[in-house]
């Protein structure tokens, strides 16, 4: 009895191992692994749960037949390239919106990944210990990223933030010690606890108007950072004196006429060097014009009208905020919120006009 009873429990365990580790994909095209997500949508998944399903350049296709049936690729599921350690590119199309968390942790051969220009969502830790990326452009569609998305992305030397995100994720780029410039756009609200944690190379940074909060350790161990831009006029809230490590070194710079307001402040007056600068014309526009020199827009009532096709525009007020963000299209005329001091950026040119 005891010897069955043990045969049946050897049994059952090999066969609940067996349905672990069996394949989560409903079929294969090309080498790609796909779930049916519904009845028109599939994702990339990985072979197995064991993960190192892929290997090389991979480009992924916006639509795949199997069966007879037509299936858009929509997503990339969590864990797709899990650990693919000799996985060296990968290709996302327009028709994915969504990359599930864990989807590149750990693919330390990974050098070029060029994502879908109408991607919405990362999820955790998607390209966490890729070790040899350096750089990647993060589409201005993405609006939500999880957290620990570069973490110990050694070799990663540049983060430009998504138009479309207002906060900056926890621990988004936690030893990234590589990292030497980080670009946060004017609607960046707040920045999560340990979102630049141990980024040792970044010597400086620029805090837009926008931020109103700063977590706990987002720049702690930050040890060469000489330079702090903090362009509110209101001392953004800190959560605790650990926000940042190099408080006797680094020189923080805050806009004319409001360094009283940090000096007086409670975690802000920790810095030993703090400076005033004008702020008016930044918000990451350089190269200002005074005039319109390219005729790339004409002033009309109500805003401006463009006069070019496909190029990139923005339009920030004069406090350095985003009022536009998009691609230009000949005739069409942007509103603008108030009359007022204006930058309006085409394409390469970038101009201060008045409203």
């Amino acid at each position: 009895m005891k010897t069955n009873y043990l045969k049946k429990s050897v049994a059952i365990a090999f066969l609940l191992s067996a349905t672990f580790s069996a394949s989560a994909y409903d079929f294969t095209v090309d080498g790609i692994y796909y779930e049916i997500s519904d009845a028109a949508s599939v994702s990339v998944v990985a072979a197995s749960n064991s993960y190192n399903s892929y290997s090389g350049a991979v480009t992924i296709p916006s639509q795949v037949t199997s069966d007879g049936t037509t299936y858009t690729v929509t997503a990339i599921g969590e864990n797709a390239f899990r650990v693919c350690t000799g996985l060296t590119s990968v290709t996302v199309p327009s028709s994915v919106k969504a990359i599930g968390g864990y989807a590149f942790m750990g693919c330390t051969s990974l050098t070029s990944v060029e994502l879908s220009s109408s991607l919405e969502s990362l999820g955790d830790r998607v390209f966490s210990k890729c070790s040899a990326l350096t750089s990647i452009d993060l589409p201005d569609s993405i609006t939500t990223i999880g957290s620990h998305l570069f973490y110990k992305a050694t070799n990663l030397t540049e983060i430009v933030m998504p138009a479309s995100m207002t906060y900056v994720p926890c621990a988004m780029a936690y030893g990234c010690t590589s990292l030497t410039s980080v670009t946060l756009h004017s609607d960046i609200d707040s920045i999560a606890m340990t979102a630049f944690r141990g980024c040792t190379s970044l010597k400086s940074v620029t805090l837009p108007a926008s931020v109103r909060s700063i977590h706990s350790y987002a720049f702690y161990g930050c040890t060469n950072l000489d330079e702090l831009n903090v362009q509110s006029t209101t001392p953004p809230t800190i959560a605790s004196s650990n926000a940042f490590t190099t408080y006797s070194t680094t020189t923080l710079y805050v806009p004319e006429g409001y360094s009283d307001a940090y000096e007086s402040h409670t975690f802000w007056s920790a810095f030993t060097i703090i400076e005033e600068k004008s702020y008016s014309d930044t918000d990451g526009i350089v190269s200002i014009h005074a005039d319109n020199e390219d005729n790339t827009f004409t002033i009309v009532s109500g805003g401006v009208s463009l006069n070019s096709d496909g190029l990139p525009v923005q339009i920030c007020n004069i406090e350095g905020r985003t009022v536009y963000n998009g691609q230009s299209v000949g005739g069409e005329t942007i509103e603008l919120p108030a009359k007022g001091l204006y930058i309006i950026r085409v394409g390469n040119q970038a101009t201060k006009f008045a409203f």
